[in-house]
């Protein structure tokens, strides 16, 4: 067969072979073909999987945390991307996603609401935001060691402002107690009301800002409360009247295991010491001179013992040294395992072993602050306990002081004031009230407004007062002043204004200020801090009721009989409620306890001042109506003060009675030359 190519077919298919060589090696084909990429050398690994997506799971907005510590913020977000937690500009956490898409982080948050922001990055690209708000209170703190001893009073830092409660937990006791709110600098206190005992305190708070969801409770205390005095501590050496050659004197004897002892003389602390192995011992700085010394011990609680049998010593130099020993430190016991702290409250920095105001030094670390609105004084709890009134000695005590000032004191200044009397210019007496103000004086000249005098003389014998009971550079102190200056308000209104207005009615009655009771006041306050007298001596009387001529004799003692009653009963109820309402803490409550406290020691000494039968007060009118209900009426009256304020730890018994023994001497003597030497002719 034979084969035959046609000429065009041979042309046409070289054209197209010669186009795609063209094709396939032109400059263009080049650049865009792909070169083969090489076989790998290890696994190949898979596609990364779409991620969950970016969300924000905990916490939920607005939740309530109760700790401060251990708070978990999680979600889910892309894989290898990056998650920021921030709150107020800073950064809490920041941590790369897991192949999973989970994340999470845990921080500590400070109390209030709290803002959140989340973000999502890669890389610096922000991908996701969310934001969460929640609320945060930790819980509060409660001073103290591992075992904590009190009479009542707890204390700690909070949230400034949150309100406080106590869970008091003991065998047969689980109760809880509203405290009240911390201070602006974060400290709170609080009266335990339990029996005494041992017990498990915890603390928890709530604050406005985070709603009304409470706190977790703070790690538990174990707290024992004790409020009975230890017995009176011996003093071995010296011995009484013994002579001592000049230099340190060095007291010793025995006393309560753990209890601290005080020396004291003429109102001053010589030196102190802890009770160890049933012994005590400590160096005074002494010079030449006599000394009388007592000494007191004070338990781990704050409780005060009565004073040893006084111990009178001759020493050789100088006069005794006006420094006292410095108080020693109480050696801390073995700390209590301490909790991570759930609460970032301010902490109010506390005193490395400084005195808490009655001689008890707390391990460092472990008392409360004292310079604040709410710290209590010693004040409120210098009155003997209506537990004391069970005791004998106590009433014979009482009975024979009454019978001395009626015969050293009270007879005597009568029969020496009826001398004096007639020999004394008359002088008018200004008045505060109504038509018994000065005659010829007109409202426009009066130099200074009545009411503004008044309070200028509550106030100052408000401040002698807390004086008299020893003061320091600490704003509870001005607390002390007004409670005092309330206490002495009620008690002139209650026991001599109302008895008088009552009795003798508004046209008869007006009342002035004494100017003399407060000079008694001054003179008190010196000695009550020279011989260094628990409770204070208060002259609490600022006011004398003035009398009309229209009032006969007999009513005239019914209106003293009245106002002396009713000083007398006011003071007693107020005792009776302060030994109820003890131990108080914050503001309110040791502002209310002082104030009772004046009441009583105030309106008591009020009692023996206002019986004096002289001048115009009422136990003149009392004794010029009968001399018998008088007499009756004093005897009475002094005995229970003399319960209350002579039965002091400190009070100086031998030298008031002396004293007083020597007035009526005197007081006679004086009497006897102007009835018979120098007689005034009528």
């Amino acid at each position: 067969m034979t084969y035959g190519f046609a000429p065009s077919r041979v042309f046409h298919a070289t054209a197209i072979l010669l186009l795609a060589a063209l094709a396939t090696f032109s400059p263009a084909a080049a650049a865009t073909a792909e070169p083969t990429p090489a076989p790998p050398s290890g696994p190949v690994a898979p596609d990364p999987m779409p991620g969950p997506g970016f969300e924000v799971q905990e916490p939920a907005e607005g939740r309530f945390f109760g700790s401060n510590t251990g708070i978990v913020i999680a979600g889910t977000a892309t894989p290898g991307y990056t998650v920021d937690v921030l709150s107020q500009g800073s950064t809490l956490c920041s941590l790369p996603v897991e192949s999973s898409g989970d994340w999470s982080c845990e921080r500590s948050l400070p109390n209030g609401a709290v803002e959140l922001v989340v973000r999502e990055r890669d890389g610096g690209e922000v991908t996701g935001e969310e934001e969460r708000t929640v609320r945060v209170l930790g819980a509060p703190l409660v001073h103290g060691s591992s075992v904590f001893m009190t009479r009542g009073p707890v204390s700690g830092t909070a949230q400034p402002g949150a309100t406080v409660s106590v869970r008091l937990t003991g065998p047969t006791t689980d109760t809880t107690q509203r405290c009240g709110s911390a201070d602006a600098g974060g400290v709170w206190t609080c009266a335990l009301t339990g029996a005494e005992g041992k017990y498990q305190v915890r603390a928890t708070q709530t604050w406005a800002t985070t709603g009304d969801d409470s706190s977790d409770a703070s790690a538990p205390l174990n707290v024992v409360i004790d409020r009975t005095a230890p017995a009176a501590p011996t003093v071995t050496a010296p011995r009484s009247g013994s002579r001592i050659d000049a230099g340190p004197v060095e007291f010793a004897g025995t006393g309560e295991e753990g209890a601290a002892v005080e020396v004291i003389a003429a109102g001053r602390m010589l030196c102190a010491a802890f009770v160890a192995g049933g012994r005590w011992s400590c160096v005074a700085q002494a010079g030449e001179g006599e000394v009388t010394a007592t000494a007191q011990q004070i338990d781990g609680a704050d409780n005060r013992s009565a004073s040893s049998a006084p111990v009178a010593v001759r020493i050789g130099g100088s006069a005794p040294s006006a420094t006292p020993t410095p108080r020693p430190t109480r050696p801390a016991p073995a700390p209590a395992p301490a909790p991570a702290p759930s609460s970032p409250a301010p902490v109010t920095p506390l005193p490395e072993a400084t005195p808490d105001g009655q001689g008890v030094f707390p391990p460092p670390g472990t008392e409360p602050p004292r310079s604040d609105w709410n710290a209590p004084t010693r004040y409120a709890s210098a009155l003997p306990t209506l537990s004391r009134m069970g005791e004998p000695t106590l009433w014979l005590l009482g009975a024979g002081a009454a019978l001395a000032f009626v015969v050293f004191v009270a007879l005597p200044l009568r029969l020496l004031a009826r001398a004096i009397a007639p020999r004394l210019p008359r002088r008018p007496v200004a008045r505060l009230t109504g038509r018994n103000r000065i005659r010829g004086v007109d409202d426009d000249d009066a130099v200074l407004n009545p009411w503004v005098v008044a309070s200028s003389v509550v106030v100052g014998a408000a401040a002698l007062a807390a004086l008299a009971s020893g003061v320091e550079g600490e704003v509870r102190y001005l607390r002390l002043v007004a409670a005092i200056a309330v206490g002495l308000v009620v008690l002139n209104v209650v026991g001599i204004a109302l008895p008088a207005r009552l009795l003798g009615g508004r046209a008869e009655v007006g009342f002035r200020l004494a100017p003399t009771f407060l000079l008694l006041g001054a003179a008190s306050a010196l000695l009550t801090r020279w011989w260094g007298i628990e409770p204070p001596v208060v002259i609490g009387v600022l006011l004398a009721a003035v009398l009309g001529s229209g009032i006969d004799r007999r009513r005239r003692g019914l209106i003293g009989l009245t106002q002396v009653g009713s000083s007398a009963a006011v003071a007693v109820l107020a005792w009776v409620v302060d030994d109820a309402l003890v131990p108080s803490a914050g503001f309110w409550g040791s502002l209310a306890g002082e104030a009772l406290a004046t009441v009583t020691m105030a309106g008591l000494s009020a009692v023996v001042v206002l019986l004096l039968p002289v001048a115009t007060l009422p136990g003149r009118a009392i004794f010029d109506w009968s001399p018998v209900v008088w007499a009756g009426t004093t005897i009475a009256a002094v005995t229970v003060a003399a319960i209350v304020l002579a039965s002091a730890v400190t009070f100086p018994l031998a030298t008031v009675v002396g004293s007083a023994l020597g007035f009526g001497l005197l007081a006679l003597a004086v009497w006897s030359w102007l009835r018979w030497v120098d007689p005034q002719e009528a």
